[in-house]
């Protein structure tokens, strides 16, 4: 699972990332005017690795993500009335905590954990928890503790919740009594589970109450925490793990440390545009609405950034999801910047909830991430909600943004933007040599490692000689010899780099459509389909038809309400078996590719209409 990808033509190369955050911007050459100023271009050193034009790698304090999050490190920490200013507030149930009520419940629950359900530093809890208030207040406990953090999605089916316990050997798993189904069927031990309901609820069926349990002083507490040994944890350690398809295969357990997530906040900080002016409410750090599921890289950096920049961070999650909800909570809590996904920026653009005046006033930039943006939605999300669209490109494996775009200039709508500070960066060919322009170097925000997967770990990481980590992505579907690279993450991603340092990436090798040999990016065709004026939301796949041809692309379609005649056409329900349409629309929508592509990325598999477009 990668985090902000973009379409854009391809060139003969993949990319490969090191940490020191660079930034590369990405995108077909179409410009979404915003400012004049010139770009300033991503240095390229002599050996093809590119470097941020936002400045070297960012020097900071040793500490843990509490220490950031909580305590002595926060970056407003010791501000005049900052303690009893609000931190974190849930908008479905109201709940709230100042930044002095975080930090007490942060420290009772951690030594809790340790005290009461016998965990030590180092062990693995599983957070099994609607993304909320409490979540952060979970997260943070467990940094506080020297505990692993593994993020479970509450969706897994029952043999996926299996899995992810069994991978990463959890201790303890904290969830809620609608989410016991799963974990009974997938045979977790009862007694390993947590009720982390907040308030406690009285009854039901877990047994143990985490916040019946808590410690009942702060003193206390810290004299726990001090003498299990939380008070020394090595910032190289890991501190969270998030679920993965990485690069190839199934899916994996990334191991990323406190010092990962740290980094990630300084690094985006130098982004031009990502701090507030003094004249955005009164100068106070921006807020940040979380509204994207914590559980995943893209989410977790959101909450993350929120509380080390010290804004309250806004919870506007519901169930199922809540467009209006969403707009309204931007609009009351007015971040100067924030990160959304195509799917939702998709919506808010051609739903219109924003309204004709869009959020301008509110908020100051959209920076899209988690899966590719193309040029069009871009274009027109910035057009009709009247702020400024970026992107973020990364993955969990470099614990979020290796890119990211400077939207106080033209963002080249479809680029992912410049290599952040401290990362590098190059583009590959098929035999692993540097090509032209592109490279991805060594970084503070890649990876420790897959857990329990050396193997997945040393195709994906390479550590020769002890050279420091850097990142690979590729345009073509052989990866070169990992013994012909050194310290570089394969990214699995292809893309090529402009002349300007600018990042575009084009598709992930597992997911290229291979026709007549040929290949064919279904995120160059998805981004395309998404500007017809009849198309809500698009997937696109490979269809074998036997033939020996290979794949030909087939494009799942959604429609708008509006699409002329779309209320007579057959529509695939969920579940149902999917034929091609031979309606007047669907070779309206073929016709509109093959006018666009060359020959061998036409929809020879047709077009299937469908109620909605399954995210993963």
């Amino acid at each position: 699972m990668y985090f902000p990808a973009c379409t854009a033509t391809r060139t003969a190369g993949t990319s490969t990332l090191r940490s020191l955050p660079s930034h590369v911007t990405v995108g077909y050459h179409v410009d979404i005017p915003i400012m004049s100023h010139a770009v300033e271009t991503a240095k390229r050193t002599r050996d093809g690795v590119y470097e941020s034009p936002f400045g070297k790698q960012p020097n900071f304090q040793k500490g843990t993500l509490y220490d950031y999050t909580c305590g002595t490190l926060s970056w407003r920490q010791g501000e005049p009335g900052f303690e009893k200013e609000r931190a974190l507030y849930d908008v479905v149930s109201k709940q709230s905590w100042t930044v002095e009520e975080k930090r007490r419940d942060v420290i009772l629950i951690a030594a809790t954990l340790l005290e009461v359900y016998k965990c030590k530093p180092g062990d693995h809890v599983m957070i099994c928890y609607p993304t909320s208030a409490v979540f952060a207040l979970l997260c943070f406990a467990c940094a506080r503790a020297g505990l692993v953090m593994a993020l479970a999605n509450p969706a897994y089916t029952a043999d996926e919740m299996k899995h992810a316990c069994t991978l990463v050997g959890a201790k303890l798993i904290l969830t809620v009594e609608q989410f016991l189904p799963s974990l009974d069927k997938g045979g977790i031990d009862s007694t390993s589970i947590v009720d982390a309901t907040y308030p406690t609820p009285r009854g039901g069926r877990i047994d143990k109450k985490l916040f019946r349990d808590l410690i009942g002083s702060v003193e206390e507490a810290e004299a726990i925490l001090k003498g299990a040994g939380a008070n020394d944890i090595d910032w190289k350690t890991a501190c969270g793990i998030f679920f993965s398809s990485g690069t190839t295969g199934l899916p994996k357990a990334v191991m990323v440390s406190h010092y990962n997530l740290i980094a990630l906040c300084h690094a985006v900080k130098l982004i031009p545009g990502h701090t507030p002016p003094k004249t955005w409410d009164n100068g106070k750090p921006s807020s940040n609405v979380v509204y994207l599921p914590a559980f995943h890289i893209a989410g977790m950096a959101g909450l993350t950034i929120g509380a080390v920049e010290g804004g309250c961070v806004w919870f506007s999650v519901a169930n199922p999801i809540d467009l209006k909800l969403i707009v309204s909570t931007i609009k009351e809590a007015r971040p100067w910047r924030n990160v959304i996904v195509p799917p939702l920026l998709l919506a808010l653009s051609r739903l219109g909830l924003a309204g004709p005046q869009g959020f301008e006033g509110s908020m100051h930039a959209l920076y899209s991430a988690a899966a590719p943006c193309g040029q069009a939605l871009q274009r027109e999300a910035a057009e009709k909600l009247k702020i400024r669209i970026g992107q973020y490109w990364g993955m969990s494996e470099t614990t979020g943004a290796v890119t990211g775009s400077d939207v106080t200039r033209d963002t080249k709508a479809g680029s992912c933007g410049q290599v952040l500070a401290g990362m590098q960066m190059r583009i590959v060919g098929e035999d692993g040599q540097t090509l032209e322009h592109g490279k991805a170097g060594e970084g503070p925000m890649n990876m420790i490692g897959y857990y329990r997967n050396e193997k997945a770990t040393a195709e994906t990481l390479d550590k020769v000689n002890n050279a420091p980590l850097k990142c690979l992505a590729y345009s073509v579907s052989n990866r070169p010899s990992l013994s012909s690279q050194d310290g570089w993450l394969h990214t699995g991603d292809v893309g090529y780099m402009d002349d300007e340092g600018f990042l575009f990436i084009v598709d992930r090798i597992k997911e290229l459509i291979k026709y007549k040999g040929f290949q064919v990016a279904p995120a160059e065709l998805e981004g395309l389909l998404l500007s017809h004026p009849h198309i809500m939301d698009v997937g696109v796949t490979g269809v074998d038809d036997g033939s020996g041809r290979g794949e030909a692309p087939r494009a799942f379609v959604m429609l708008r309400p509006d699409a002329p005649g779309a209320k007579e056409i057959d529509v695939a329900k969920p579940g149902q078996f999917a034929r091609p349409s031979e309606s007047a629309l669907a070779r309206d929508i073929a016709k509109y590719v093959a006018e666009r592509v060359s020959n061998y990325k036409q929809l020879r598999a047709g077009v299937v209409f469908v109620t909605e477009i399954p995210k993963k």
